[in-house]
């Protein structure tokens, strides 16, 4: 293998590093160890193995990645072993052909990076890949070249496509999924169908973004409750969600006022998708139910933007029997909070009475929110909460205001979601992430649910745009995470650094990730009408035979350029006078005769002509100007032929 195969290996190799990097929390510590080590052996090691070797070594990582990371999930499953090939093959290749294989199928294994993310960084990390596999299979097949020339080619001819590019993402048909890729049995978002207020704060500590909502032409004044689940049967320890959440209909709608706006909404191992208060979209993707939440038949697989527009909460009459249902309670559970609910309901001569001692009874006994409480097993854990603990977050302060009015007789259930997020004024769209995840109560006064935030009554300060203004939240949140940017958002250019990163990626998700057919037909419907497919059709093939045309065109100006001059001025004159068929020889002479009063500058640029093409004579510069000044009277005289 030369030093050039070599250097190749190891542009391979970088490249590999990197993906494990990228990828690192979705393979998990143990797998990207494998291949970190596989990799390191490939790099390090120069010596050839036998096949059975290597088929040993294929064996026992197939063994490892199995036992750590089972079948559930396949997708990662897939892109370990195909990782794990890349790099034995790798260690195969000691001939030029083999490492080109290899290089192929390492371009193969950096585009699965999309199918966990793909950010506007995560995007530009892998073009950088991209260019050191151009590289290498540069490298593979020229040992006269150098690395950074390579990349540099490389990086102008994909600056080059680019108009190519986005001129398929906005002119080429969106056609749907032919087949669909097995779905993660865990992601790093999403919300829990069921809601254990003692463990929420599982969620706290991650700053993964959730979705993005782009404001029509109003934006909503805080707090911002996205609502996503309704849970309404509490089993003495969690509540459950509602059975009746994914079954669409259509919400009522006796209120006139509304605001639209759009979600982008990121991957999920949930179907629930948010809105804010009772909401409705017409995305084709999108239903509502009666709750006025929002979901899909299916995961949301890979990002998407739909339309809401949403409405206050609609007037309506419970039965008994929904009466009795949102005021179920599981028997001899909490008793010490029930008799406080006895109590409180003594001297309360309507709901909004009996809400007002709530809050006043929260805000007498110290009760302090945090967003790391002391975890319990107690059976009776909101009775624990309100007598004895009395620290807990949104979870807490949800789940025993819930309690309490059930208690009392009002019905009540508690809303799953996320609240607040941070707005970009200039762009008009609001980012929330998943360390933002809230709940809260909603309870029916006799006419229409309404939303209680008991949070609210402890730590007012939470209920204000992004959870990060805050500054004693923040501390906590940096706490239970540990170093990292987040702890790092007191320094005003570096969070001015996020901020515009975070307005870039948010363009890219919406112009270029979550641009589908929806989007596309709404988009040059506005533009060409209602027969904009057959007009988009004429202008994309239009556009690719024009760009075909000047590509083909400069490649033959700069093939013509490239020629020395005395060959382009020879050329010249043949084409000029119509006789590119024939020798420059013969050419001359049927010129003399056409032309006897140019017959001595003929035979001077016919001679100067071969002196230099066949006895590699130094062609006289005074020629030169004397060819071009012949050249131009014979087009002339060609001209007025015609």
């Amino acid at each position: 293998m030369n030093i050039e195969n070599n250097k190749s290996k190891r542009l391979v190799v970088c490249v590999l590093f990197i993906q494990v990097a990228l990828l690192m929390s979705e393979l998990g510590s143990l797998n990207a160890l494998l291949i970190i080590l596989l990799l390191s052996w490939v790099t390090l090691s120069n010596r050839l193995v036998s096949n059975v070797f290597i088929n040993v070594i294929a064996l026992l990582s197939v063994v490892i990645i199995l036992l750590s990371s089972g079948l559930d999930k396949t997708l990662t499953l897939f892109v370990l072993l195909l990782l794990t090939a890349t790099g034995l093959k790798l260690k195969q290749a000691n001939t030029p052909v083999l490492l080109q294989h290899t290089i192929v199928l390492a371009f193969f294994s950096t585009t699965l990076t999309f199918l966990f993310n793909q950010s506007l960084w995560f995007t530009v990390v892998v073009v950088f890949q991209w260019l050191l596999l151009i590289a290498s299979l540069a490298l593979s097949s020229n040992v006269n070249i150098n690395v950074i020339s390579t990349i540099k080619t490389s990086a102008r001819s994909l600056l080059l496509l680019s108009p190519l590019a986005l001129l398929m993402l906005f002119l080429f048909p969106k056609l749907p999924s032919f087949w669909s890729m097995p779905s993660q049995s865990v992601a790093k978002t999403g919300l829990s169908s069921e809601l254990d207020p003692f463990k929420i704060s599982e969620l706290s500590n991650s700053d993964e973004v959730v979705f993005r909502a782009k404001w029509g032409q109003e934006i909503p004044k805080d707090p911002l409750y996205w609502r996503a689940i309704i849970h309404d049967r509490f089993d003495g320890k969690v509540w459950l969600q509602s059975r009746w959440l994914t079954i669409p209909t259509r919400p009522l709608d006796n209120s006139s006022s509304s605001i639209t706006y759009s979600i982008i909404a990121e991957t999920s191992s949930s179907q629930w998708l948010y809105g804010l208060s009772w909401s409705t979209s017409s995305h084709s993707s999108v239903q509502s139910n009666g709750f006025g939440t929002l979901f899909k038949d299916n995961y949301v697989t890979k990002k998407f933007e739909y339309d809401v527009i949403s409405k206050r909460a609609p007037t309506y009459n419970l039965s008994e029997s929904q009466i009795a249902f949102y005021t179920r309670l599981p028997i001899n559970k909490n008793p010490k909070a029930i008799e406080l609910s006895q109590q409180l309901s003594k001297f309360a001569t309507s709901t909004n009475d009996y809400i007002d001692a709530l809050k006043q009874f929260f805000q007498s006994q110290q009760f302090k929110y945090t967003l790391t409480p002391p975890s319990t097993e107690a059976d009776n854990a909101i009775d624990n909460f309100l007598v004895n603990t009395k620290l807990g977050f949104c979870g807490h302060y949800a789940s025993s205001t819930a309690f309490l009015l059930r208690a009392s007789g009002i019905p009540s259930r508690i809303v799953s979601g996320y609240l607040g997020g941070k707005l970009n004024q200039e762009q008009r769209y609001t980012t929330v992430r998943q360390f933002e995840a809230h709940a809260w109560v909603e309870y029916y006064d006799g006419n229409q649910w309404q939303t209680l935030d008991p949070t609210g009554w402890i730590a007012p300060e939470r209920l204000m745009g992004s959870l990060l203004e805050d500054s004693q939240l923040r501390a906590q949140l940096v706490s239970s995470r540990g170093f990292d940017f987040l702890g790092l958002n007191h320094l005003d250019a570096l969070y001015w650094l996020r901020d515009r990163f975070d307005s870039l990626d948010y363009q890219w998700s919406r112009w270029v990730v979550t641009f589908d057919r929806e989007n596309q037909s709404s988009l040059f419907s506005s533009i060409l009408g209602n027969s904009w497919y057959i007009k988009t059709g004429v202008i994309m093939i239009g556009t690719i035979f024009i760009a075909f045309l000047v590509y083909f065109t400069i490649g033959r100006l700069k093939a013509n350029r490239n020629e020395p001059k005395p060959i382009r001025l020879c050329l010249s004159l043949l084409r000029v006078s119509n006789l590119e068929e024939h020798s420059p020889i013969s050419a001359c002479n049927v010129l003399k005769q056409r032309y006897p009063e140019y017959a001595s500058d003929l035979d001077e640029f016919c001679k100067a002509f071969m002196e230099y093409r066949y006895n590699e004579k130094r062609f006289p510069v005074r020629r030169i100007d004397d060819a071009k000044r012949l050249i131009s009277n014979i087009k002339i005289k060609e001209k007025r032929k015609k």
